[in-house]
């Protein structure tokens, strides 16, 4: 991509921020060149937000009928699924599936609450209630 094709498309995802990309020169060299985004970015950055808020409000709906564990409402909530938490907290996937369960998180050692609090940037006080949105 050459500078002068670099987006300048006033992204709301920014919020009027701007980022750098690399893009080819008149010479042929890599030069960084600040973007205010692409409205193809914006797209599939709001589609992928608004997947989220419906993960995160359908966990809260199971939770509230004791049908999942009050991770799984923090974990979309905090736009990640169950492989990212995996890879975050360093605790296989399987166990964190079973923690995503009925009562499996509220249920755990508080060594073990803590490294899902760390990961998700909260309090193990917040990952235990609906008001530590």
């Amino acid at each position: 991509m050459q500078q002068k094709d670099v987006s300048q498309t006033h992204s709301d995802i920014l919020q009027g921020q701007r980022k750098i990309v690399y893009a080819l020169d008149d010479n042929g060299e890599y030069k960084r060149v600040p973007s205010s985004g692409w409205e193809a970015e914006e797209l599939v950055t709001q589609d992928a937000n608004d997947w989220f808020d419906q993960q995160a409000a359908e966990a809260l709906s199971e939770y509230q009928r004791g049908q999942c564990s009050i991770l799984k409402f923090h974990m979309f909530k905090r736009r990640m699924d169950a492989e990212t938490l995996s890879q975050a907290t360093g605790i296989w996937l399987w166990r964190v599936r079973r923690h995503l369960r009925a009562g499996g998180f509220e249920q755990l050692k508080s060594s073990l609450q803590q490294r899902y609090a760390e990961a998700l940037g909260a309090s193990v006080e917040q990952l235990l209630t609906i008001d530590g949105q």
